[in-house]
């Protein structure tokens, strides 16, 4: 997991309670430039996929047409403020879950682990 330089450290006691202790067996590391740790994902092969509310194509259309031993990066914005625009800018497509009418959208825990279980498909 790359975090971008703002992000709460996943070591955070409230953290490493919620998620069971899994937070202790996910490698991670702290981008300390955002566009320059995206830049590396991006030369490393990853698809950068920017999760957003709106203005993006159905993650399972997408996620069906990658292929299969494809590297991807899904990129997670803050409840609220969404995704940085250095995000969006350098991100290969913005991917979205379909809700229906009325409903705005999912909180980020949420919609990550629907977006991570298809993308693991």
């Amino acid at each position: 997991m790359v975090l971008s330089p703002e992000c709460a450290s996943p070591l955070y006691r409230k953290a490493v309670r919620t998620s069971m202790g899994a937070a202790l067996r996910l490698p991670f590391v702290h981008g300390a430039v955002w566009r320059e740790s995206l830049a590396a994902l991006q030369a490393a092969e990853f698809t950068l996929l920017a999760l957003a509310p709106d203005d993006a194509e159905p993650l399972e259309y997408v996620a069906a047409g990658l292929a299969p031993d494809a590297r991807r990066a899904l990129l997670m914005g803050a409840e609220g403020p969404g995704l940085s625009a250095t995000s969006t800018e350098l991100a290969a497509r913005r991917v979205g879950i379909p809700m229906p009418g009325g409903i705005d959208s999912l909180n980020v825990a949420a919609a990550a682990a629907v977006a991570l279980y298809r993308l693991s498909l």
